[in-house]
This record gives C-alpha cells, structure tokens and sequence, in this order.
C-alpha cells in the first residue's frame, strides 16, 4: 500500500518556474513515479532539449513529516562521495513553502513483484557498495540518532494500533521492545540506508 501523490500538474507556477531556470530548459513531459509514502510529486522529466531529471516536490501542508525528510535527504545527498549508486542532487530549494529537489534521472524501474533473483542480487550488490563506505568523515547523523524515536515504527502503534493485523496486536509489546532494544544496535562506522 503506498500514498497516493500530487502530480507535477499540482504543482504552482513558480515551483515550475524554478525547475525550467535551474534546469535551462522547459518541461516537455512529466512522468509520475508510484510508491512511498510522501503525498508528494515524484515525476520523471522530459527536457525540451532532450536532457531528463527526476523531481520531487512537497509542502508542509501535505505532510510536515515528509518535508523534513525531504530536508534530510538534501543533507545527506549532498555528503554522498562520488560513484555510488545514487542519484546525483542537481539542485534544491525551498520555494513559497515548497520542498523541492531535482535529481540525475537513472534509467530504470521499480523492481517485479515478487522479487527475481537478478534483481535481489543487484539491490544487494549496490548495498554492498554503500556499505563499503568509511562513513566516518561525512558529516550524516548516525543511524541510531536517526532511528531512535521510533524504529519500525513500533511505539506509534503502541499509542494509536488502529486496523493492524491480530497477531500484530497480540504482539505489540513485544515487538516495540524488539525494536527498541535493536536501535540502539545499529550504529557503524559505515554508510547505509535508513529509508
């Protein structure tokens, strides 16, 4: 299940405007990306010229959470040594409340369901690679710092189950405590993936 988003077309004219500048170019096509949990833009663009990108773009009003992560991601792209298996951040600002970020658009897509092989193996092998980083020297918060509020997500069901699964419900307490207990396990000394 995933968060249904805005598309380029919701957003206002001078985020519009800022992307064609920063980009030097117009948009000819926008191609909305499904998955996550933000309700906000993620699209795929088509330059005039040919060039493409990749766009995200979220307000506070939408979600104040998703907006914070935007910022983070800003941070930590930036930190990110060259040639990893990332995008490479173009630019972002922050534009009448607009969380906005332009990134390299990578050929690809969203791996089948359910995973093949060759696809696990690749998502491994660049994991494999990011956490070959000596993290040591980039200026990125531990994991544990990151995590630690709520790892997995265990204490907000703990305050709010809502429609959760019966055996989730029967285990809750337990698995708040797993979870709490492991984010304190977390930290390195080398770069991985929090998301």
């Amino acid at each position: 299940m995933f968060t249904p988003r805005i598309s380029y077309d919701d957003l206002p004219a001078p985020v519009h405007a800022w992307i064609e500048t920063t980009l030097g170019a117009a948009v000819a096509e926008h191609l909305p990306q499904t998955g996550g949990f933000s309700p906000g833009a993620a699209e795929r663009l088509v330059l005039t010229d040919g060039r493409r990108a990749f766009c995200k773009a979220v307000h506070p009003s939408q979600n104040e959470g998703s907006a914070a992560l935007y910022r983070d991601e800003i941070r930590a792209n930036a930190a990110l040594p060259t040639g990893l298996p990332a995008p490479r951040l173009l630019a972002s600002t922050e534009l009448d409340g607009w969380v906005v970020l332009l990134f390299s658009d990578v050929a690809g897509r969203q791996p089948a369901l359910p995973w093949r092989r060759d696809e696990y193996e690749a998502t491994l092998a660049a994991l494999h690679r990011i956490g070959a980083v000596d993290a040591a020297a980039l200026a990125l918060p531990a994991a544990g710092e990151l995590l630690a509020d709520d790892y997995a997500g265990f204490a907000r069901l703990l305050a709010d189950p809502g429609p959760t699964h019966p055996w989730i419900q029967r285990n809750l307490a337990a698995l708040a405590g797993l979870a709490a207990a492991a984010a304190g396990r977390v930290d390195g000394d080398h770069l991985c993936v929090v998301d």
